[in-house]
């Protein structure tokens, strides 16, 4: 018996040899007609790889270490692109990312911070759709409007342990970040409570030193908070390129890169 997972579905299959060719057709059989339509289009593979040691199967021997590893091992399916599909070596498709969004839109009265009604109404509901629908990438958030400065610490220590960030057996080849709400002069974002979240405590928390298995992985900040009390007005986010490709991001390789609204 083995464990397959594609993005955050999970499947046991049962095996009756560990032979590479029955690993492969019990994997097939879990891609439906928009996976392979995806991989059609976009001239995609499907990499097996063994969650516990993060190396691929791509022979009988390795299948056999594995099932030597573990009575009952683990594998992900990771989206690969074709080896022509760029030939610039810096530039990164990402096809398995990790997306957590917090979005804050109430505020305790006494604290003075007036409530935003359409960070969780639209701006969280159009993330999700992008990410989660279009793009097909994990997607986290938070899921009451009210979020104290504690709270946010836990949403993270959580997704963490929960995603199991630490050894990333998921494969994720990237950490998309989306914070939401008040925000202040110091590159703050501003809790239910009334008090501060250094942007940066939260960056440092995936960075080599913290999270070595992210180290190759871009990491993009979405941060969309205002400098002040007042609420934040939408701004104008240019997009360019012409080649981009339906279900991707494409990214000049960069270990973290923020981005501001």
């Amino acid at each position: 018996m083995a464990e397959v997972r594609l993005n955050s579905t999970k499947a046991k299959i049962k095996m009756n040899k560990p032979t590479f060719s029955e690993l492969y057709d019990n994997v097939c059989k879990l891609l439906d007609w928009d996976d392979f339509e995806r991989m059609v289009r976009m001239k995609l593979m499907v990499e097996i790889v063994d969650r516990n040691s993060k190396q691929p199967i791509e022979t009988e021997n390795d299948l056999i270490r594995a099932f030597e590893a573990s009575q009952h091992p683990s594998f992900q399916l990771v989206w690969k692109s074709s080896p022509r599909s760029f030939a610039n070596s810096n530039v990164r498709v990402v096809r398995n990312a990790l997306v957590a969004m917090i979005g804050i839109s109430e505020y305790n009265e006494e604290t003075g911070w007036c409530k935003l009604a359409k960070v969780q109404e639209k701006d969280m509901a159009n993330f999700k759709d992008m990410f989660e629908n279009k793009l097909k990438y994990d997607f986290v958030c938070n899921q009451t409007p009210n979020m104290t400065k504690t709270d946010i610490h836990e949403f993270f220590e959580k997704l963490i342990k929960d995603k199991e960030l630490q050894e990333n057996k998921n494969s994720y080849d990237a950490l998309i970040v989306i914070l939401c709400g008040h925000g202040d002069d110091e590159d703050v974002l501003v809790t239910s409570d009334g008090r501060f979240t250094y942007i940066d405590s939260i960056r440092h928390r995936f960075d080599c030193y913290q999270m070595e298995s992210l180290k190759n992985c871009p990491k993009i900040f979405i941060v969309d908070a205002c400098r002040g009390k007042d609420a934040p007005k939408r701004s104008a986010f240019p997009m360019r390129g012409s080649h981009a490709m339906k279900n991707t991001i494409t990214v000049q390789y960069v270990d973290t890169m923020m981005m501001g609204f």
